[in-house]
């Protein structure tokens, strides 16, 4: 192989790599001069060659070299055919903005410079400032005086930076020394990162450490009521709840679900639509020590058929409302219509309870509907949990002036916040009507009328709400937190000239408790609105298919890591070990969440 071919290999490495395929092709000039006839021929007659290579991560770099080897005489031998003939017969998408069937051009200029002199006149070569580049990336590359070779790369302004161009470079030359140290090395183990990117991505962006004390989910709910019985606690249609008496409602649900097996460990599902009963199930649920499965009355029967059978809950808690659209056969309690009055409405007692509740308990069971339709529960643990209220209470600097509106659907994650979050600091929980979700009118009315401060969207019915012209959001609002689909930036920019708020870009899977990475919307010109960076105690690393961090910019396959985990899928150890895989940057027995996001970090340290 020449010189020029294992260029041409460390290059294709190096694209391989930023690009995240192995089907690489580069453009390079040739003479066109083949023939003798041709050597005193006045005349331009370079051609374009496209060079082709599958840079298969399997094989060693000198098997790569040697497929090079194969693909570049394969292309010389057809050297006389004109590039734009290629183009014409394979009629690729044409644009304006990139050149046909490569963007990044090699030369190798392995020739001696000439000086040609004539009596009275020597002519030589003089260098001109390029006015425009051809290519996205131009690489050339030549014989020093020293004996080694020296290089540039010319580049798009309009598509890369030059600091992006220059770490191009710098990785062209690290795979080069890697492989001449070792040219047995796997394509795969070749790393184009340097020990400080490595530690910066998978250390200094990830350190995320915070101390959150060890507890159940309900606990910063209990210290309230003890610190504030008196305060407004939960509104629903005209109905306000004390502390104390939402707490009391609680423990005699508590006692009731006791008194039929609920306990560490076990599963209570809760069907029923938007209301106070609802919110007591749930927070009785946890009380004694079990774990909620939220049911969607409206949902269709038949997945709520399949979360049950996945669930096995010991019952299911209800309302006389909700009860005709459940199946039948399951062992059904209607909270607004049995007798509670003879349960004590004081504290439960750790000794009433069938077991002690720990941290690693399941606090709820979600069913997600995941890429196959069929519903997966995810079971997240109090620790998990406990950690995100923590870091959000903290973050958004929660207090008991704050009132946040309970919207979400509760069989959708970030109806966790809103249900636990507010109760947890002193602060109102208000209900909106079932349905009321749908309602931009209703929501932004309930919102004015009970001062609420804090509210979540998903960004296309934040849209819908500031659809109006005439719209202007309620100056109580402080916080907009979205997620659950991509943010478009000009939907900042429309919340801003109706509002004052905080708009927060959170994003996470359901199997990471909520959310994992957060940023903030404050107005920094971006093209892409962030997800941002991880929260407490959770790591983010981008990873390709081997599982080993990319470069910055270079997008790969996110995986999450930290106490948020969720413990697994209710029942299905199969599909858990498929996405909760052993951490690689870990302490033994850690786990990661194969998210399947394609993302990449930026320079801010943000995804």
């Amino acid at each position: 192989a020449t010189a020029f071919m294992v260029v041409h290999a460390a290059l294709a490495v190096v694209l391989a790599k930023l690009s995240g395929s192995t089907d690489v092709a580069v453009g390079s000039a040739v003479a066109g001069r083949g023939e003798a006839a041709l050597d005193d021929l006045v005349g331009m007659f370079v051609n374009t060659l496209v060079l082709r290579v599958e840079c298969d991560p399997d094989l060693s770099f000198t098997e790569l070299v040697d497929r090079v080897r194969e693909r570049d005489l394969e292309a010389f031998a057809h050297a006389d055919v004109p590039f734009e003939a290629l183009v014409e017969r394979l009629n690729p998408v044409r644009s304006q903005s990139f050149s046909p069937l490569f963007q990044v051009m090699l030369a190798f200029q392995n020739y001696t410079r000439s000086q040609v002199e004539l009596p009275g006149l020597t002519i030589a070569p003089v260098e001109v400032d390029r006015v425009a580049a051809p290519f996205d990336l131009s690489m050339s590359l030549g014989e020093a005086a020293d004996g080694g070779y020296e290089g540039s790369l010319v580049y798009a302004a309009d598509i890369f930076d030059p600091g992006t161009v220059r770490g191009v470079a710098e990785r062209f030359v690290r795979v080069l020394e890697a492989v001449v140290d070792d040219p047995s090395v796997l394509v795969r183990d070749v790393s184009v990162l340097d020990a400080s990117e490595r530690a910066l991505v998978l250390d200094t962006w990830n350190e995320t450490g915070h101390r959150v004390p060890e507890g159940l989910l309900l606990d910063g709910f209990a210290e309230q009521v003890a610190r504030t019985p008196d305060a407004p606690a939960v509104v629903f249609e005209g109905e306000s709840l004390t502390y104390a008496q939402f707490d009391a409602r609680v423990n005699r649900v508590t006692r009731l679900l006791i008194g039929v097996g609920v306990g560490p460990e076990s599963l209570v599902a809760v069907g029923m639509r938007r209301s106070v009963e609802m919110v007591v199930g749930i927070y009785a649920v946890l009380r004694a020590g079990g774990g909620y499965v939220p049911i969607d009355p409206d949902q269709p029967p038949e997945r709520n058929d399949h979360v049950l059978e996945a669930a096995a809950p010991v019952c299911v808690l209800t309302t006389a409302a909700d009860r005709g659209v459940l199946p039948v056969g399951v062992e059904v309690v209607e909270v607004d219509g049995v007798e509670v009055s003879g349960y004590s409405s004081a504290p439960v007692a750790g000794s009433e309870l069938l077991g002690r509740v720990r941290p690693e308990n399941v606090a709820y069971v979600l069913f997600t509907s995941g890429s196959t339709g069929r519903p997966k529960g995810v079971a997240v643990s109090h620790r998990a949990i406990v950690n995100q209220l923590s870091w959000m209470i903290s973050e958004y600097a929660f207090t008991d002036s704050d009132a946040v509106v309970q919207k979400t659907p509760v069989t959708f994650d970030a109806s966790v916040l809103e249900l636990f979050g507010p109760l947890a600091v002193g602060a109102r929980l208000v209900i909106a009507r079932p349905d009321g979700h749908r309602d931009p009118g209703y929501l932004l009315s309930l919102i004015a009328d009970e001062g609420v401060t804090a509210t979540v969207f998903v960004p296309s019915m934040l849209g819908t709400v500031l659809a109006d012209p005439e719209v202007r959001i309620p100056d109580s609002v402080r916080l907009v937190y979205v997620g659950g689909e991509d943010l478009p930036v000009e939907l900042f920019g429309r919340l801003a000239a109706k509002s004052d708020a905080r708009l927060e870009n959170m994003y996470g899977p359901t199997e990471v408790a909520v959310t994992a990475t957060s940023y903030r919307c404050d107005g920094r010109d971006v093209r892409t609105v962030p997800v941002g960076a991880p929260v407490w105690n959770t790591r983010a690393f981008v990873l390709d298919g081997r599982l080993q961090p990319v470069p910055v910019g270079v997008a790969g396959e996110l995986y999450l890591g930290g106490v948020q985990i969720a413990r697994g899928y209710q029942g299905r150890a199969d599909l858990t070990a498929e996405r909760f895989v052993a951490d690689p940057f870990g302490a033994p027995g850690t786990r990661l969440y194969r998210t399947g996001d394609l993302v990449r970090w930026n320079r801010d340290g943000n995804l």
